[in-house]
């Protein structure tokens, strides 16, 4: 019942009911992402503009979150995907391998496949972004026009396959950027390939991946 422009407001009533009651900041931040993106869709991406102003940008998430450090293996990779199979497993295969968020992958046609890359022009940032193609990769048919409740369901029957419940779909990103991480030793080519806006989330993420390097550098 609150007009669109009045986003900004709600988002702060939903911080302060969510410690009202006690809930975690990655709950409550869960919740204002939601209308941080919403902002942001109705400022840069609905045509005509439904907002006028970027009211995105003023809706600030709690700190205190701590990031997720979860990471599958390459034989849990594997083994999900075997168990996922048809286009549910390429997909999952595209996803641990592209650090594709899901909503980038389901947007995926094939214009956007260009000189063995996938070129993303709609993304969480708004800032376009270019992930090469494995040649070992490109040999799995992307899955063009799977949909959002298809990969869900597949993720999930093929987590409880693999005997792997505690992973999420977003892990699949976090294995993706840990890989390119421990692999180059590089925040940078994980903070390009990723999409995320400052080397700061980046390094929140990644940096503890580092430490051995480190210590090599300062020696």
């Amino acid at each position: 019942g609150r007009d669109l422009t009045d986003i900004v407001d709600v988002a702060e009533q939903v911080k302060r009911d969510g410690m009202a009651k006690g809930l975690a900041p990655g709950t409550i931040n869960r919740r204002l992402a939601v209308l941080r993106r919403v902002a942001n869709l109705a400022h840069r991406e609905w045509e005509p503009p439904w907002l006028e102003r970027d009211l995105g940008t003023r809706i600030k998430l709690l700190p205190g979150e701590e990031p997720r450090y979860v990471q599958a293996t390459a034989e849990q990779a594997k083994k999900l995907i075997r168990a996922a199979g048809g286009r549910a497993g390429a997909a999952i295969e595209y996803l641990a391998l592209t650090g594709l968020r899901p909503s980038e992958l389901l947007a995926v046609g094939p214009h956007s496949f260009q000189d063995g890359a996938i070129v993303l022009t709609r993304t969480k940032t708004g800032r376009p972004r270019i992930v090469p193609v494995l040649a070992e990769l490109a040999r799995t048919p992307f899955p063009f026009g799977l949909t959002a409740s298809e990969l869900r369901r597949g993720f999930e029957a093929a987590r409880a396959v693999a005997g792997l419940p505690w992973l999420q779909m977003r892990d699949l990103r976090r294995t993706f950027g840990s890989w390119i991480v421990q692999r180059t030793r590089s925040l940078k080519a994980a903070q390009e390939l990723l999409g995320h806006s400052t080397i700061a989330i980046t390094s929140r993420h990644y940096a503890h991946l580092l430490p051995e390097h480190l210590r090599e550098a300062v020696n």
